[in-house]
């Protein structure tokens, strides 16, 4: 595969990134446009080029100094100077990200992620073309922990993704959840399970929705995409009415569809020590039909699941110091714990996996405390 299979002819130094395009949560409005970016030094140039080349995402997704979009023309021996564009890309979302900024973040973390995205939505079409078939999006799954980043991440690929002229939806597994009367159902029928009594684990999903909404995507329909209500019934939550839902045209390149459970499937019941989940265990079965709509999968991992606990408690301190309402330590200790049986006992599989859910389209991170990327033993 050629350098060329990647090109995209753009300069960076004028990317659109619009003043009225999605922000980044908790991140500084980009009211204005962004300025033009400093020309770097050599020096500066090379380090940079260093240091996404050497970075754990770029090792793990299997990408190559050919797969990073420079201009057309460039040739294999000016190399260097063509990185000038991506680099200045790289200056751009500097300033979009104000003072959570890093190198590491933006050319080890989110550059690299883009970068590899592009290159799946390529082979994506030409496999689609090959075959005679009819032009589709390409629908990627992205499972994360609660906490550890996912709204900002995807609010950056979209901007990302549409600067490079793609078509992009993004898509939440949390707006297919049962209507509040099912839910109430559900709890209802699982009286001593205290998993079932609030919307969030498999089995509280509509499932037949989700599926048809994905497979009306993949035939490139026209689709609404549901929202749903958490704010409703006091928060208990409920589906928002249809005149809510987001509609989605045929022109759509790329789905980016998250979820914190995305890639869990269903373990040996004899090694569940949680009574709770063997009802979940059995909802997780079904979720091999979502599985196999999707076109590949991203997958956040975490070396210590109490990061959960402390990235949300950090979050609602957060909000409640700024004035908005938030939760108290004790209801976010509450809230996570019912996600941790499921955490502590499903995770092992998803990161370890003998056998990749999808080979040959997935990219597995790991992120640190501070959600930055750091090297697997896999990558060595």
């Amino acid at each position: 595969m050629s350098r060329s299979d990647f090109a995209i002819p753009f300069r960076a130094r004028s990317l659109p990134f619009a003043h009225n395009g999605p922000t980044m949560v908790q991140e500084k409005p980009l009211s204005q446009p962004i300025p033009q970016a400093p020309t770097y030094t050599d020096l500066r140039r090379e380090r940079l080029a260093s240091l996404i080349l050497s970075g754990p995402v770029f090792k793990s997704g299997g990408l190559i100094i050919s797969d990073l979009p420079v201009e057309e023309g460039c040739s294999t021996d000016t190399q260097q100077t063509c990185l000038d564009d991506w680099l200045h890309m790289g200056a751009m979302l500097e300033k979009a990200l104000g003072r959570q900024a890093n190198d590491v973040r933006v050319y080890q973390y989110y550059l690299p992620i883009y970068f590899w995205i592009l290159r799946e939505v390529d082979r994506h079409n030409e496999l689609v073309a090959k075959s005679g078939g009819t032009r589709r999006p390409f629908i990627l799954g992205f499972c994360c922990p609660q906490g550890g980043g996912k709204t900002t991440m995807t609010s950056f690929l979209d901007i990302l993704l549409r600067t490079a002229g793609k078509s992009v939806q993004i898509a939440s597994l949390d707006d297919f959840y049962l209507t509040n009367a099912e839910q109430r159902q559900v709890a209802k029928r699982n009286p001593s399970n205290r998993l079932m009594q609030y919307r969030g684990m498999p089995g509280t999903h509509d499932l037949p929705l989700l599926n048809d909404t994905l497979d009306s995507l993949r035939r490139g329909e026209e689709v609404s995409i549901p929202k749903y209500d958490k704010t409703a019934f006091n928060g208990r939550g409920d589906r928002a009415p249809k005149k809510n839902w987001k509609d989605v045209s045929d022109s759509t390149d790329i789905v980016l569809f998250e979820g914190w459970c995305l890639g869990f499937e269903p373990i040996p019941e004899d090694i569940i020590t949680d009574p709770d989940l063997f009802v979940v265990n059995k909802a997780l079965k079904d979720f091999t039909s979502i599985y196999k709509r999707l076109d590949g999968i991203f997958i956040i991992e975490i070396q210590n699941m109490d990061w959960v606990f402390d990235w949300r408690l950090q979050a609602e301190r957060g909000s409640r110091a700024s004035g908005r309402p938030g939760l108290s330590d004790e209801q976010v200790k509450d809230f996570v714990s019912r996600f941790m049986p499921a955490y502590k006992h499903y995770t092992p599989n998803l990161y370890h996996r003998s056998k990749p859910l999808f080979p040959n389209h997935e990219l597995h991170i790991e992120i640190d405390q501070m959600r930055r990327p750091v090297h697997r033993n896999s990558d060595f």
